[in-house]
């Protein structure tokens, strides 16, 4: 999911859900928010927060 809260701040929210092959009773969730703040072309300010939770 990607939000455009305002013109200079964006913000993304990413899960996912990781299941093992070799090892049917090891699953992983995770969870990743990100946020872009400024309009320039070339430069941005970028924050992330993302839980893993193996």
């Amino acid at each position: 999911m990607v939000s455009r809260v305002t013109p200079t701040w964006r913000m993304s929210l990413a899960t996912g859900y990781h299941y093992y092959l070799d090892n049917t009773e090891q699953r992983d969730h995770t969870i990743e928010w990100e946020q872009r703040f400024g309009q320039a072309k070339d430069w941005d300010i970028r924050t992330s927060i993302s839980y893993d939770g193996a």
